[in-house]
């Protein structure tokens, strides 16, 4: 009989720690945003935004560009990693928000090409 309770518990806890992780990757991953609502203020948070590839650079091993969206752009910044991201792709962007030389940027974590 204590073998079964225990064996409950068991599968009780790991029931309730499941759903407390996908509760807390939920409320606390990156904000989906729109480029024209980022602000200074949002400095070294994680965002995700979405928008197309402009003034691509690449560097190196790093990458420049400008991601626009609805008349707005934002630069974004990829260190050490190589996409294969052309200009005029339509991408979304998972990186942490940054102030350089006093301008907004992104530091890039992540990109997903997506097809239109």
């Amino acid at each position: 009989m204590e073998k079964r309770i225990v064996t409950s518990l068991c599968i009780i806890t790991i029931v309730v720690g499941l759903l407390s992780l996908f509760l807390v990757s939920e409320f606390y991953g990156p904000a989906k945003l729109e480029i024209s609502s980022i602000t200074k203020s949002m400095n070294n948070r994680l965002v995700l935004v979405q928008g197309i590839v402009t003034n691509l650079r690449i560097s190196g091993e790093n990458t420049f560009f400008v991601l626009e969206r609805n008349n707005t752009g934002i630069k974004v910044v990829i260190f050490n990693k190589n996409y294969n991201i052309e200009n005029n792709q339509n991408i979304i962007v998972k990186g942490r928000v940054s102030i350089y030389k006093n301008q907004l940027e992104i530091i890039a974590n992540d990109i997903i090409v997506k097809n239109i």
